[in-house]
């Protein structure tokens, strides 16, 4: 389900894009997971049920 978001962001800032992409898709995850008080993946399991 991101075929699209790396699509776009391949067509909008070229090679750039991609890596662009990646990289606010891990600042978002990092954020979710702070506001969950997590510090890995692994802990997520123990805080969502």
């Amino acid at each position: 389900m991101m075929g699209r978001p790396w699509h776009y962001a391949l067509g909008a800032l070229g090679d750039a894009g991609p890596a662009h992409l990646a990289d606010m898709l891990a600042k978002d995850m990092a954020s979710n997971m702070g506001q969950l008080g997590t510090r890995s993946l692994g802990d997520i399991k123990n805080r969502i049920i």
